[in-house]
C-alpha cells in the first residue's frame, strides 16, 4: 500500500508530480521499462503548491511508460489519481 504521502512545492512557478509514484525519466539514460502493481492500493497521496504557477500532475502516480494494474486500486488521490502517458 502507497498512502498518505504529502509533496509541496513552494516556488513561484514549476512542476510537482507523483505523490504516491512517480515513474518516469530523468536527465540520464532512457528508462524502458514498465510499472506493474499487483495487489497494490495508491490511496490518499497529496501534491500541494504555494502558487498558482505550479502545475501538479499525478497525486497518486505520475508515469512517463506503460502501466499494467493487477487487482490494484489508485484512489482517493489530490490532485488527480493518474497523470501521464501510462495513465
Amino acid at each position: 500500500m502507497v498512502r498518505r504521502n504529502l509533496e509541496t512545492a513552494t516556488a513561484p512557478a514549476g512542476a510537482l508530480q507523483g505523490g504516491g509514484i512517480w515513474v518516469g525519466t530523468y536527465p540520464g539514460p532512457p528508462f524502458s521499462g514498465q510499472l506493474t502493481a499487483k495487489d497494490t492500493t495508491v490511496a490518499g497521496n497529496v501534491l500541494s503548491g504555494s502558487s498558482n504557477g505550479i502545475l501538479l500532475q499525478g497525486g497518486g502516480l505520475f508515469t512517463s511508460v506503460p502501466v499494467t494494474l493487477s487487482d490494484s486500486s489508485i484512489v482517493k488521490n489530490t490532485p488527480d489519481n493518474c497523470s501521464g502517458v501510462g495513465c
